[in-house]
């Protein structure tokens, strides 16, 4: 594909930008479900980051494709890559700190108990709301709290198997409840900093989403690589085979859903915000967790009650999404929004906010 019809490729998409967000966000909760249901497969701590490194690595170079797709010849890709990659090291070393959060939380999360891992499981969507709201000004409307808040509570009743991808931190908070709690606060709050950074760092700029992939993955290659190694070292490398051991498969396509998944979030994350990507994974779960309990509708169940309020809470968000609009916008979202919801009462919805002086854009100049 030439470079003038890659690009009006892109100009049409971004016509039907304010309909591509509820598309993107369709196509990522199908994602989502593929990947939690080849996650169950994966269950060994110590293949998790090799799948992670590939992924990454495959990322890059799918990064670079389109990126040379966009830029139209080699010359214009090196000069694109040494431009905002290398002499704006600056940008390119803040994509460090969402994967680096990110491990953090794992970490944190790989000190709990089953049970207490399961918690924080259902709390990130709070805690990356949290975040949002304090680091880069981000405006909710009281009733996107609510639907947040019925949102995270339906999780828990859909308790998630927590993988372990790594036990580099020593496990010694097992028995003491006080530090259980600081675990899970820790945990939470390193994850909603890290999808906060993330989309701080996606919409501070102009800068094309291939670059920000590549810059976040440049980093993601490696830590992935220090958790491998770090699980070999501290568990024994002897005992535990050789590098591609337990490749099968199934592992294979699991990294194939895994760089989709991965570039479908950035691209969500950059068209729609944070909380698309946390309500899509959520609806995955409620899915993957009805077809493991199916439920009974002529009797009261755990799971009819979370399903219930994680749709409430999907159908309340995207509804006060969908009203926020203007008037102006294309792509069809001024009929949809008459049809659904009255501006009046879009209108009347209190909006609630945080400015903050050290956020995110401060800290970065």
């Amino acid at each position: 594909m030439d470079r003038e019809k890659f690009l009006r490729i892109q100009g049409k998409l971004q016509k039907y930008g304010t309909l591509l967000r509820y598309f993107s966000f369709v196509i990522l909760t199908f994602l989502y479900l593929q990947v939690q249901a080849f996650s169950v497969d994966i269950s060994t701590q110590f293949l998790l980051p090799k799948i992670n490194i590939f992924a990454g690595m495959l990322q890059i170079i799918l990064f670079l494709i389109f990126l040379l797709m966009e830029e139209g010849s080699l010359s214009n890709l090196f000069s694109s890559l040494t431009k905002h990659i290398f002499n704006d090291y600056k940008s390119t070393f803040k994509m460090a700190l969402p994967p680096a959060f990110l491990i953090l939380s794992t970490e944190f999360a790989n000190e709990m108990l089953p049970n207490e891992a399961k918690s924080a499981n259902s709390f990130y969507i709070v805690g990356v709301a949290i975040f949002c709201l304090l680091l880069i000004k981000k405006k909710f409307m009281l009733t996107q709290i609510l639907a947040i808040l019925f949102i995270s509570m339906g999780l828990t009743y859909f308790p998630q198997e927590h993988q372990i991808m790594s036990t580099l931190l020593p496990n010694i908070f097992k028995d003491q409840e006080l530090f259980a709690y600081i675990l899970i606060i820790a945990s939470i709050c390193c994850y909603g900093l890290s999808y906060a950074i993330l989309e701080s760092n996606l919409k501070a700029s102009d800068v094309s989403l291939w670059i920000r992939g590549i810059q976040l993955n440049l980093f993601v290659v490696p830590m992935s690589l220090f958790i491998c190694f770090g699980n070999y070292y501290i568990n024994d490398m002897e005992t535990r085979g050789g590098f591609f051991d337990n490749f099968n498969i199934i592992a294979w396509f699991f990294i194939i859903f895994i760089v989709a998944c991965n570039m479908m979030e950035l691209f969500v994350i950059k068209v729609a915000d944070s909380m698309f990507r946390m309500i899509a994974l959520s609806l995955a779960v409620m899915i993957i967790g009805i077809m493991k309990y199916p439920f009974s509708f002529d009797s009261a169940s755990p799971t009819k009650v979370g399903t219930g309020l994680i749709l409430a809470g999907t159908a309340l968000y995207i509804l006060m999404d969908v009203g926020s609009f203007k008037e102006g916008d294309e792509g069809g979202m001024r009929d949809i929004q008459s049809y659904i919801i009255p501006m009046k009462l879009y209108q009347s919805v209190p909006t609630v906010s945080f400015n903050v002086k050290n956020n995110i854009q401060n800290i970065e100049s």
